[in-house]
């Protein structure tokens, strides 16, 4: 999960949109809560107040890096053949990433070519922030971009087949506004 930003879109009204409620929980606390239980989670950035136990904590290097310095540093704790992205405002998000990685295992299976992932679709656009990707891939990919610091989530993926995948847009959306709060404070968080 990444959770390092600067929540600089959400319009100054808090310092941390992680740390905003959205009920009995906040957004980073609702995003943990949509994660398969038996799932091992990594949060990369800085350490927060969470209700989830058994979470590790890594900060990407250089810390507000971007989502490639962010990966980087997730890769380098994982020891899963698979790693399920979500970024850390999408309260929804980590009910997509089962039917993401069903996906990959199946298309995988029965693909001739090897598929590196399943990456989560909503009205034609790709979302790499809400993905699962092989994790040698995903290393190799890294890896071949160089400094990740500032890197572009385009330009690390366009090496990698992934298989896209329509997601339900709620589980997709993120909260970047006040108006992407009150989607979620009125749907129903988790």
């Amino acid at each position: 999960m990444l959770a390092g930003g600067t929540s600089r879109r959400f319009g100054g009204a808090h310092d941390d949109k992680l740390d905003v409620s959205l009920g009995a929980r906040s957004v980073l606390d609702s995003t943990l809560a949509s994660l398969p239980t038996s799932w091992p989670v990594i949060v990369v950035g800085p350490p927060r107040a969470i209700s989830r136990e058994q979470v590790t904590w890594v900060q990407e290097d250089p810390p507000l890096g971007g989502p490639v310095a962010a990966l980087v540093r997730a890769l380098d704790v994982s020891t899963g053949e698979w790693i399920a992205l979500v970024a850390g405002d999408t309260p929804r998000g980590g009910h997509a990433l089962p039917g993401l990685l069903d996906a990959a295992l199946t298309m995988r299976a029965t693909s001739t070519s090897c598929l590196d992932g399943a990456v989560a679709v909503v009205d034609g656009r790709r979302q790499p922030l809400l993905a699962v990707y092989r994790a040698d891939a995903l290393a190799a990919a890294c890896e071949a971009i160089g400094n990740p610091a500032g890197a572009s989530m385009r330009a690390l993926l366009a090496s990698l087949a992934l298989a896209e995948t329509p997601v339900d847009p709620g589980d997709a959306r993120d909260v970047d506004t006040v108006d992407d709060l009150a989607f979620h404070r009125a749907r129903g968080a988790s």
